[in-house]
């Protein structure tokens, strides 16, 4: 028992500093954006580049799905999801002052949205900032499930009437995806990446992924592939109709956005 209650204790003082850690960083915002390339399969151009968050946690070896992970276990990725879209737009602002303008894509936490405190802070947020309407994608991310799917509905319509597009992340990895899809009025669906992992696999046969492909496209809705990481999944991708790819074959993440 006293071994147990040590452990715990260990557990729960180094939770303790990781939240204390998160909270600083994002109140600071001392993290950064790295950006990949998403394309389009039919001529190779960058259409937009998702951001993906990069931390340093003092050498703890906490890749950042896990640190992202983590801030949705302890209750604290709503902040941190109100911190990084305010960064995206200061970024987008900042580029087009350049000269450079690019669109991003930013995830956002079915959590978050679903938040009594955390979605109207957002919503004010993206209402302030419509100049970059067009250069702002919101993905949905399924890691955690949305709850009102009515509240959210209302507030993705309300962000659409200032020209933001959305896009569902992940689709087909779990079975709240198809309730999103059927829910909220999206314009990009984001096709899970084993699907497109399992082309290599011997014997292999798109069933599931022609059937995805088809409801987007009845629904009149851009499909993006994922993980694409060869010339022969892209030209596959391509072939059965989807719009869009991301993967090495494009660009790793970069701390510089790609565009044409």
């Amino acid at each position: 028992f006293d071994t147990l209650t040590t452990a715990y204790e260990g557990m729960a003082s180094n939770a303790q500093r990781r939240v204390t850690n998160m909270r600083s960083m994002i109140e600071t915002g001392n993290f950064k954006m790295a950006f990949q390339p998403v394309v389009s399969l039919q001529n190779g151009d960058i259409h937009h580049n998702e951001v993906l968050s990069r931390f340093d946690e003092s050498g703890e070896g906490s890749s950042p799905m896990e640190i992202i992970k983590f801030a949705e276990d302890v209750g604290i990725i709503e902040e941190f999801d109100l911190a990084l879209v305010h960064k995206a737009i200061d970024y987008v602002r900042k580029m087009k002052k350049l000269g450079t303008p690019l669109t991003l894509a930013v995830n956002l936490s079915g959590r978050t949205l679903d938040s009594d405190k955390f979605a109207e802070p957002l919503v004010a947020m993206l209402r302030d900032a419509k100049d970059v309407a067009h250069s702002l994608l919101l993905e949905l991310t399924e890691t955690t499930a949305v709850q009102n799917f009515e509240r959210v509905e209302a507030m993705l319509n309300d962000l659409k009437t200032c020209n933001y597009k959305t896009c569902l992340d992940d689709f087909g990895a779990g079975a709240a995806g198809y309730q999103y899809l059927r829910a909220f009025n999206v314009d990009y669906v984001k096709i899970d990446g084993q699907y497109v992992r399992d082309m290599n696999e011997p014997g292999y046969r798109p069933t599931f992924l022609l059937s995805i492909i088809r409801l987007c496209n009845d629904l009149g809705v851009k499909t993006i592939g994922e993980h694409v990481e060869n010339r022969f999944q892209a030209d596959f991708l391509r072939s059965l109709g989807v719009d869009f790819g991301q993967g090495f074959h494009f660009g790793k993440p970069d701390f510089t956005p790609r565009s044409n």
